[in-house]
């Protein structure tokens, strides 16, 4: 059944993969500076034009493609071009719509492999995304997850449990997702890389083979020319000068272009929009490796003196993908030492016992966020939101356990104390209870290692311009978000698009882009003000502030309410 999808799908994109080179484009009219819409004449190729082919650009892609094809043509808006021909009763009959190309374009520098290639992987690819049930309701309905021959789901893994804790404590956080009936629903999916990318790129292939998009790959943008200005500040369209892998350049235009070009956004860098961030002194390694048993569909974090790892559970059962957060030298050396060595070292960090009472240097400060704390904590509220739900509790942990820290051994043993008896009241294994990660047993991939910082755009919009993903923002892995803030940016700007088509709206106004930001900007500024804040705390080796964060593990895993509303929000609910 696989293997007659998939031929389907490729007799889709036969005549779309010759297709995809770069059309030659007409300038827009040249009309005397000063004039407004209706007197210069201003053409549009596409409405939008995004700029990189990853998840995120081919995702929004797809979306806009798929709803502005079923409304009215992308000029509404703005006036039709005029020939100048006259019925004689003052009516010009050649008022017309000259745009022929789709709505949509998509410029990629590089495609990816086919989703062929993706699925005929010997292994999983060892960089996997956990992706929230409400960003795979939003790829289900463009037609990759499950539906008319989407391959996602069944490449997919659910999990209805999520284990966090500490190797300096004992407490845990232990809770699942829960259903209609008491039912144990999915908390997330994980998902390889690889072939969520291929399996949009394809779709957007097919889209363009339907005359509802256009791709232009291998291209490059070389220069993006802001809009002229005409009369009571109407502006004319943004231009992109694009460049193939021959060398051939070429301008197209637009109402709205979207950089979606990934963390150092080249594109964004045109536009004029600034970021500000930091890196974090840590590099992430990741890698996929078989285990002695089932994973049980349970997904486990551990958080270690160095940084946190994770165990992702991945289909078959018997399968896991690491994601390991530590320091520049102990990547490297994760990354060079041999299969078994890596395999022990992976079985340690996750499965010895956790060192109540003691700190693994002895040269370790108390937590301290002077200095620290993200700029836009303040302004932002940084714990106003349901996101930061779960930083809540570390937070005021760490404030009591910087206050005692500096000789309050006593009061240390006390925290630790009540850690050990809330897990006690915990009870062993099924909700709630510890469980202990299954053993790993062969690394089958290579080990990737990648560099972890955490940047902010200071605007995610300007003069017919949004950022979306990567290009906008960039987290800390820890808790898997990246992808799907960004597969929200995407929804969440197709929204606004579609919004202004339906409303007669220019697509690149200020007034929709400024509702698409305020939107996402503050998500986005919660959950990365949320996972800094719990970065900051569980790299402290403090003895009291160890102590104290148990405490606060063990306390939310006996809340009930509050760990149901956090697994609401982790199923993208609210």
């Amino acid at each position: 059944m696989l293997g007659s999808g998939m031929a389907w799908r490729h007799s889709r994109v036969a005549a779309s993969r010759n297709m995809t080179r770069l059309r030659s484009h007409r300038a827009f009219s040249s009309a005397p500076a000063g004039l407004g819409d209706k007197a210069a004449g201003w053409e549009y190729d596409h409405d939008v034009l995004v700029v990189g082919g990853g998840i995120v650009g081919c995702t929004l892609a797809c979306r806009l493609a798929k709803d502005l094809s079923s409304t009215t043509p992308s000029t509404i808006g703005l006036p039709p071009l005029s020939t100048g021909k006259d019925d004689g009763g003052g009516n010009d009959v050649g008022r017309r719509r000259r745009r022929r190309r789709p709505a949509v374009g998509l410029i990629e520098a590089r495609p990816p492999p086919s989703l062929e290639a993706a699925l005929a992987r010997g292994a999983p690819d060892p960089r996997v995304y956990s992706l929230a049930p409400s960003s795979v309701e939003i790829l289900g309905k463009l037609g990759v997850w499950d539906e008319g021959g989407g391959v996602l789901k069944g490449r997919s893994q659910p999990f209805g449990g999520m284990q966090v804790w500490d190797d300096r404590g004992a407490g845990h956080l232990r809770f699942d997702g829960e259903g209609k009936g008491g039912k144990t629903t999915a908390l997330g999916f994980i998902s390889e890389h690889g072939v969520i990318h291929s399996s949009l790129f394809e779709r957007v292939r097919e889209l363009e083979a339907d005359g509802l998009a256009e791709l232009t790959c291998p291209a490059q943008v070389k220069r993006v020319t802001f809009p002229p200005v005409g009369a009571g500040g109407a502006t004319g369209p943004l231009t992109v000068t694009v460049e193939t892998a021959s060398g051939e350049t070429s301008d197209t235009t637009c109402r709205l272009l979207v950089a979606a070009d990934g963390g150092d956004s080249k594109v964004a860098k045109m536009m004029g929009l600034s970021s500000f961030g930091w890196g974090y002194g840590q590099r992430a390694v990741v890698a996929t490796v078989k285990l002695a048993e089932s994973h049980g569909e349970v997904a486990f974090q551990r958080y270690l003196s160095r940084g946190p790892l994770a165990m992702l559970p991945l289909p078959g059962g018997k399968l896991a993908s690491l994601v390991w957060s530590t320091t520049p030298e102990h990547a490297e050396s994760l990354k060079s030492m041999s299969t078994t060595e890596f395999v022990k070292e992976v079985n340690d960090a996750l499965r010895l016992p956790p060192t109540i009472g003691t700190s693994p240097s002895s040269s370790a400060e108390p937590a301290s966020f002077s200095g620290t704390v993200p700029p836009f904590a303040g302004e932002h509220g940084l714990f106003g939101g349901v996101s930061s739900l779960a930083a809540l509790p570390f937070a005021t942990a760490s404030a009591l356990g910087e206050g005692v820290a500096k000789g309050a051994e006593g009061i240390a043993g006390a925290l630790a104390g009540l850690s050990l008896g809330l897990q006690e009241g915990a009870g062993d294994g099924g909700r709630g209870g510890f469980c202990t990660p299954p053993e790993a047993t062969e690394v089958v991939t290579p080990r990737l290692g990648f560099d972890l910082s955490l940047r902010q755009a200071h605007k995610y919009t300007g003069d017919r311009m949004a950022l979306v993903g990567d290009a906008a923002h960039t987290v800390h892995p820890m808790a898997g978000q990246g992808l799907n803030l960004g597969i929200a940016d995407a929804d969440a700007l197709a929204r606004a698009v579609l919004e202004g088509r339906l409303s007669g709206t220019d697509v690149g106004s200020k007034t929709l882009l400024g509702r698409y930001e305020e939107e996402r900007k503050t998500e986005a500024l919660v959950m990365m003000g949320a996972l800094d804040v719990l970065h900051r705390l569980f790299g402290s080796d403090a003895r009291a502030v160890a102590a104290a964060r148990s405490a606060g593990l063990s306390a939310l895993n006996a809340a009930g309410p509050l760990k149901r509303r956090l697994a609401r929000h982790a199923m993208g609910g609210m």
